[in-house]
Parts: C-alpha cells; structure tokens; sequence
C-alpha cells in the first residue's frame, strides 16, 4: 500500500446524489432512477459500461452492457446502488447511516433508533413497505421521492432541450391528487387546448 488516493467521488446537490467516480480507470458517471438508485455507469464517451438492475427491496444485480452477462461484483467497484447507499457486497447489506439494511429481508436489522416517533409500529420495516415511493436515506423514516422537482433532474431535462412549464389550470388525477401548477417537462406536445412548447 502505497497510501495513495484510490477513487474519488463527485456528489450532486441532492443527498447521495453521486454524478461522479475517478479511479485508476477512469471517470465514470453515475446515471440513477426515480428513486435514486445506480442503474448504469457510463465512460467519458458515454459509452454505457456497467448496468444494474434491482428487485422492490433492492436486492441488485449487475450486467456487462456489452455482452449482456450478468457480472458477480462491480469491474469498478461500484459502492452507491440501491437508493444511493452504499452496498457492503461481502455482507450483502446496505449502510443507511443509522442502521444496517437487507434487502433479503426487505427490512433493517436493528430497530429504529427514534423508535415509535418515525410514525411505524414495526420498528425493522423499511419505509412502510412501499419502496417504490419512499426511500430512508438516513435509516430514520421514511421520505417521499418527487424525483421531478429534484434540481438535478430539471437541469439534465431542460440542457437537452425540453422546457420546463407549469400548468396553468386545476388537473385532478384519479387518485385526487391536484395537479395546478405542477412542474412538468415538454417536448412540444400540447394538453387540452393550449400547445407547450420547448
């Protein structure tokens, strides 16, 4: 060991937001779902190099793009997966800070140190059951994800040429949640009457 500096990371404006990894290969860039979890990283070419993909819990699995083989652990060491926590593959668990998370198990191994003030009776579960909306990025409690107002997203959305607009008139979905005013992204479509441009 030599004791030099093997990899280092770039983080975005957002909580494990990662956007960045040098290391002795390279720089590679982190691209990340709805709910902030590594599905790829690609190489200063953009060319995809290593993809991933996740069971509802976050159990991972990693794929060469090139081949379409499944690869057993990251050529890259890969660390920032499921939610952008950092994975313990030896262990196959997740550090969220706070607690040790198994994504086997779909819940935390220790209880949830401010106990019954994270609004769950079941002190092990991981974010009411329902990770496809929450994440626990400090293994507190749970938080909703609105990935669409994230200023990450906004800027990746707006610098590849679609327009942030807001919309004008009450839009009631189906489930009762009220659309007024409600950021959303164009790409020259129009709703209802009015045409949105980019």
């Amino acid at each position: 060991a030599t004791g030099g500096l093997n990899r280092s990371y770039v983080h975005g404006a957002e909580l494990d937001e990662l956007l960045v990894q040098r290391d002795a290969t390279g720089v590679h860039y982190y691209h990340q779902d709805a709910v902030g979890s590594t599905v790829m990283l690609t190489n200063a070419a953009g060319a995809a190099i290593e993809s991933y993909t996740y069971d509802a819990f976050g159990a991972v699995q990693g794929y060469n793009p090139a081949t379409g083989t499944v690869v057993p652990e990251s050529a890259f060491k890969t660390r920032f997966l499921f939610t952008g926590r950092e994975h313990l593959p030896f262990a196959r668990l997740y550090d969220y800070r706070h607690r040790t998370y198994s994504p086997t198990l779909g819940r935390f191994l220790q209880t949830d140190p401010i106990r019954f003030d994270a609004g769950d009776g079941n002190l092990y579960r991981y974010v009411s059951n329902n990770p496809g909306r929450f994440t626990d990025p400090w293994g507190l409690c749970g938080e909703e994800q609105n990935y669409w107002t994230k200023p990450s997203t906004i800027a990746a959305f707006t610098s590849a040429g679609f327009a942030l607009a807001a919309i004008p008139f009450p839009i009631t979905t189906p489930l009762g949640l009220s659309l007024a005013g409600a950021a959303f992204f164009s790409a020259g479509f129009s709703i209802g009457m009015g045409a949105i441009g980019n």
